[in-house]
């Protein structure tokens, strides 16, 4: 497993995924090399694609909560996407304020 020291940022500034090279290559994702952004509660996210028999998952793992959050790697929508309302939608389920649940969402 390659763990890529350089930060691919979706649509949410507040939440950095660093991703294997496996990952990277299926996004089709460029790495932001050198740029580090400030640290979130949550810290930083780290995933990985998994293929199935149906496509792909990517799975993404809190560094400090070991949160686990899973992405369908669907055609017509794009994982980076969907990440950060999956991330959001567990905090809710986790019993997490909406106030503080909505900060990595954003």
């Amino acid at each position: 497993m390659f763990k890529c020291s350089n930060e691919v940022r979706g649509l949410s500034p507040v939440l950095t995924l660093r991703c294997t090279k496996k990952l990277l290559s299926e996004l089709d994702a460029t790495p932001i090399p050198g740029e580090r952004v400030p640290p979130t509660a949550l810290g930083d996210w780290y995933g990985n694609l998994v293929p199935t028999c149906r496509g792909g998952i990517m799975i993404c793992t809190n560094e400090r909560t070991l949160l686990t959050v899973i992405v369908p790697l669907i055609e017509g929508q794009h994982p980076l996407a969907m990440f950060p309302m999956r991330v959001y939608n567990l905090l809710l389920l986790l019993g997490i304020p909406d106030d503080r649940a909505a900060a990595p969402a954003k």
